[in-house]
């Protein structure tokens, strides 16, 4: 979940490993029977929140073109190494397609497709995470699904499984 949502293998180690040194700070007052996994990610994302506005501050006040190679990194696809050579070279392209279409969605979309699929959360601890309504996320899954559906259609991905 740190990596694909601060969007590199470095900058998402340095998010969990942000979010472990947080959740051990607070160890004494977290309660097993509550879900700790769904206060884990809204920690990781409450911390990546606070970066990436910190960031867009800093930008504005002097901007630096080098920052700008840091959003065009990607996570490299891994895929078992079962199958023929073009299969699996097949499933690498479609994967990058589908992160690439996730990477572009608005944070609304984003964050619910990410948390669900990646972080493996049920829609009702989305809706803790994100403190919004259960139908909203259902709402946003959805539209996120719909929207990447269609822009992989368009890229001749049809049967995406999304």
């Amino acid at each position: 979940f740190c990596r694909i949502t601060a969007g590199n293998r470095e900058d998402g180690d340095e998010l969990y490993q942000d979010t472990m040194v947080l959740l051990l700070e607070k160890r004494d007052h977290l309660d097993p029977q509550q879900n700790v996994k769904a206060y884990a990610v809204s920690s990781a994302l409450k911390l990546w929140k606070g970066r990436t506005r910190k960031l867009a501050r800093r930008l504005r006040l002097v901007p630096q073109e080098s920052l700008e190679g840091l959003s065009e990194q990607g996570i490299q696809p891994s895929t078992d190494p079962g199958g023929s050579p073009e299969e699996i070279l097949m499933r690498k392209a479609q994967v990058l397609a589908v992160r690439q279409q996730v990477a572009q969605l608005p944070d609304a979309y984003r964050l619910p497709i990410i948390l669900y699929y990646s972080a493996a959360l049920t829609v009702p601890a989305i809706a803790e995470v994100l403190k919004l309504p259960e139908n909203t996320v259902k709402s946003r899954l959805h539209r996120a699904r719909k929207i990447i559906r269609t822009q992989l259609e368009e890229m001749e991905y049809e049967g995406s499984g999304i």
